[in-house]
């Protein structure tokens, strides 16, 4: 069956009107399609139809960005300006262990065993001795753990040795001083009412501008830039591969994300749902969009194996050919489109002439008359015919009209 018989009728009617806004290009604006494919979720998610959810949220984020690429941060801020490029790691490729936690502002003095573990072993600090709580201070073997009635600071001594910590709620951050020694500054987030203290991976770049490197105790991630293929690459300790855009914009080289997310919906409810005609269909108009013709040929075979008589599958494989350069193959599907669009949609099946003549004429560069006249003569010709078609019906029931009337006034 070209679709499933089982399915919510309803589903079915949301998934067609859904197709023909794409087609109409009628996404621009957003709240019709935005309102039609949230139903169209809730209906599916009701029917436990996962394939058609995410045929629906493929539609949605698709029209929601069109082509448009996706900004995820500026190459020229990293190292100096992390927090967009931090964000991007974590939240786009969820990558948490670019931000470490090290101990909890709160707990210290009284509950200090995380933060003396962090001063040991992340700095490395040997003077630091192992202490229980006591009270407000800390003591044992000579070291002191203090924090100020303010909760804004925090010092550490022994004997000669001291180091301070400040935090910063408006600014978020705390700085680590030690004395005579290095200055560190580490994230301060409020969780569930604790002041919770994280830090950053080492993030660095070559002297050549071409590689950032993150690194945090055993992870590892890879940026490599290439100005001559327009694209960054990530490479993952776990061997996970990533591509980006890279645009130059006022002198700054930005990073972009290829709107995909979509596509990947799609294939997501076809691999769910093999058989799956209008998710077929919608991939390969977004492919189609997408200039990527091979692989929109591809879905409207597909739609085609799954229903012969699915004009719209001809038609944009026509749309794919015609931009491959198999001219002979696009008229071929136009024409079969035609088939169908002369009974069920004039406007359709005049744009499917437009498409034929258009071709035609790349064909034949001797023809005398342009596309559009060539579409114009099969416009007036249609509506002679139709003319024709409706005088011939007008006088038939006028003949039948006065039969009955004069039978009736014998």
């Amino acid at each position: 069956m070209p679709i499933n018989p089982f399915k919510d009728s309803n589903l079915i009617e949301l998934e067609k009107k859904v197709i023909a806004k794409l087609q109409a290009k009628e996404y621009k604006d957003l709240k019709d399609i935005e309102k039609l494919c949230t139903e169209g979720i809730l209906t599916a998610e009701s029917a436990n139809e996962k394939a058609d959810v995410n045929f629906f949220k493929g539609v949605l984020n698709y029209c929601a960005h069109g082509k448009k690429d996706e900004y995820l941060f500026c190459w020229d801020d990293v190292p100096e300006n992390n927090k967009v490029f931090i964000n991007f790691l974590k939240d786009e490729l969820k990558i948490d262990w670019v931000e470490m936690y090290l101990f909890c502002w709160d707990d210290v003095p009284e509950n200090s065993t995380d933060f003396i573990n962090f001063l040991k072993d992340e700095l490395k600090i040997n003077w630091i001795n192992d202490s229980s709580a006591l009270f407000k201070d800390s003591k044992d073997n000579n070291t002191v753990i203090k924090k100020t009635d303010n909760n804004e600071t925090i010092t550490v001594t022994n004997g000669n040795n001291s180091l301070l910590l400040r935090s910063n709620k408006a600014k978020k951050n705390v700085r680590l001083e030690i004395t005579g020694g290095k200055i560190y500054e580490y994230i301060l987030k409020e969780e569930r009412s604790k002041l919770k203290i994280y830090k950053n991976a080492v993030i660095s770049k070559d002297n050549n501008n071409r590689t950032i490197n993150i690194i945090n105790d055993s992870h590892s991630l890879v940026f490599k830039l290439n100005k001559t293929k327009k694209t960054v690459t990530l490479k993952t300790d776990d061997d996970k591969s990533y591509g980006f855009i890279l645009k130059e914009e006022n002198n700054r080289l930005n990073i972009y994300k290829e709107k995909k997310d979509a596509i990947e919906f799609i294939k997501e409810a076809i691999k769910t749902e093999e058989n799956f005609l209008f998710a077929h269909y919608v991939l390969g108009f977004i492919y189609n969009e997408l200039n990527d013709y091979n692989a929109a040929k591809e879905e409207f075979e597909k739609c085609i194996e799954i229903d012969k008589n699915f004009a719209d599958a001809y038609f944009d494989m026509g749309v794919a050919l015609k931009n491959i350069g198999n001219l002979t193959g696009a008229i071929e599907n136009f024409k079969k489109s035609l088939e169908f669009y002369e009974k069920t949609n004039y406007n359709k099946a005049i744009e499917a002439n437009w498409w034929i003549q258009n071709i035609r004429s790349l064909k034949d560069k001797e023809t005398g008359r342009s596309a559009e006249e060539n579409v114009i003569e099969i416009i007036v010709e249609d509506l002679r015919d139709r003319k024709e078609r409706l005088f011939r019906y007008i006088n038939e029931k006028e003949g039948k009209f006065k039969n009955l009337f004069l039978q009736k006034r014998q």
